[in-house]
């Protein structure tokens, strides 16, 4: 089971990806300012599932998988 998406764990997700704002956006195919806007703290919308998803995996936090490199 998934956690509970919220501004300051999407925050946490992106500081264990290793990977910028800009860079994490276009990662997860969006823009940096919506982004920032998830990441707000009065900001009360959520991550898409299959974004959510790939977050963890490049966080190393998805509850079973891990991502392995080719």
């Amino acid at each position: 089971m998934l956690k509970e998406q919220s501004p300051e764990y999407l925050a946490e997700l992106q500081a264990k990806t290793g990977l910028t704002k800009p860079e994490l956006a276009e990662r997860l195919m969006m823009s940096l300012k919506s982004w920032d806007n998830l990441i707000s703290k009065n900001c009360s919308q959520k991550l898409p599932g299959v974004k959510f998803e790939l977050l963890l995996l490049l966080a190393g936090k998805h509850p079973e998988y891990i991502l392995t490199k080719r």
